[in-house]
């Protein structure tokens, strides 16, 4: 049952100011104005954003990178065979050897694109094969310019070309895979191997404006990359979140709950599930303002959230001064611990300067599920918000808690 959730750990109440947790996820809005503060110039974000970007990469390119590099093998073999045909020069062992290194070069990040290993492996493999496939290209040139052969330095070129616009590698591990095989190529060149000498300064001049180009042009398109990912991660963030507390609002909770509810039937898991609601907070808006009453929201998100630390647990403002919690493999004791032990820090926590009041009374409707094949979410809800109102019912600052031990 545990594997549903990847070696889920029993649960435990988090302490206060614990790090981690599905509302501590890697978009936050301190990290995007950090992120924003430092620029990317360097075509690199702060770590956690970096990791994400990363593992987001190998996931979205790996069709690209398939498609794009058997789009290679095809141009590669199209190429070559078009020179044999002008130059009338037929291929020998060597090169024949050569063109299928270059090949198998090319088919390495394909094999990876399509493993369960493209998340760790994607980029590595991509670096690889284009490095052994471009280092083949050259040996190839001058194999077939050994007997003054016409196999032209533009394959070179246009494999440059290809490496950094077309192989989906970031720029610094493009860079090194277009710039050893030119830097190799040019060596060899000006050792006057096969080169007439008038033609020196050509073959030199294109490799390094191919080079500049490709670098200038692959920079600017992974800056603007970059940018759209941010900007997107930005957006689903804003979407997902209430602006005021940080937590989730009430379509993300409710779409978080059910794929949770979901695995933890499948599972036979238990589930705790629990709604708060502020014991007259409309008072402190009137007695004390608006930036109070904001002040108590936030300082109640909070609290919640230092209780929510797993994946897959999670706090959500369904509206309003109203709160829902959801945490899954607790067992019943933990759960209404946890409950008696929010209600006990809600009523001292600190919400305004010295001074003002504290303490935020709230009364709570929890209710604990041993298995959720019990119960549908939306009955729990239900079920969750009706103990609300007994709560309320029986005073301020209680909890109403239930519990489901057996199927229905």
């Amino acid at each position: 049952m545990i594997r549903w959730f990847g070696g889920l750990r029993p649960f435990r109440t988090a302490p206060a100011g614990a790090a981690g947790g599905t509302d501590s996820w890697v978009g936050t809005p301190e990290l995007f104005a950090r992120q924003r503060r430092i620029g990317f110039a360097g075509l690199r974000f702060v770590p956690r954003l970096e990791r994400d970007y990363r593992r987001r990469f190998a996931g979205a390119h790996a069709t690209r990178v398939t498609v794009l590099h058997l789009l290679g093998i095809v141009s590669m073999l199209l190429f070559v065979w078009f020179d044999q045909c002008v130059a009338a020069q037929a291929l020998d062992v060597l090169g024949g050897s050569l063109l299928l290194v270059m090949g198998l070069g090319l088919a390495v990040p394909i094999i990876i694109a399509r493993s369960r290993w493209r998340v760790v492996a994607l980029q590595s493999g991509l670096t690889l094969g284009l490095l052994v496939a471009n280092l083949a290209l050259v040996a190839l040139i001058f194999v077939l310019r050994r007997d003054d052969g016409l196999f032209p330095q533009e394959s070179l070129l246009l494999a440059s070309l290809y490496t950094y616009f077309m192989s989906a590698l970031p720029l610094r591990y493009a860079v090194l895979c277009a710039l050893v095989p030119s830097g190799v190529h040019a060596l060899l060149t000006v050792q006057g191997l096969n080169v007439t000498p008038q033609f020196l300064p050509y073959e030199l001049f294109y490799l390094g404006l191919a080079n500049v180009f490709g670098i200038t042009g692959r920079y600017l398109t992974e800056h603007q990359e970059r940018s759209l990912y941010l900007l997107r991660l930005e957006h689903a963030h804003h979407a997902a979140h209430d602006p005021l507390t940080g937590v989730k609002n009430r379509r993300a909770f409710r779409a978080h709950a059910e794929q949770v509810w979901a695995m933890a039937a499948r599972g036979g898991l238990s589930m705790g599930l629990a709604i708060y609601d502020l014991d007259d907070f409309k008072q402190v808006n009137d007695q004390h303002g608006h930036a109070a009453g904001d002040a108590v929201l936030v300082a109640l998100a909070q609290t919640l959230a230092d209780h929510a630390r797993r994946v897959v647990d999670s706090v959500g403002r369904l509206g309003g001064d109203e709160f829902v919690g959801l945490w899954c493999q607790c067992t019943e004791a933990d759960f209404h611990r946890m409950q008696t032990q929010l209600t006990q820090r809600l009523s001292v926590i600190s919400w305004a300067p010295p001074g003002a009041p504290v303490g935020i009374p709230a009364s709570i409707g929890a209710l604990w599920v041993a298995n959720a094949r019990t119960i549908s979410l939306s009955a729990a809800l239900a079920k969750a918000d009706s103990l609300l109102y007994e709560a309320k019912g029986a005073g301020k600052g209680g909890v109403a808690f239930a519990a489901m031990t057996r199927l229905a």
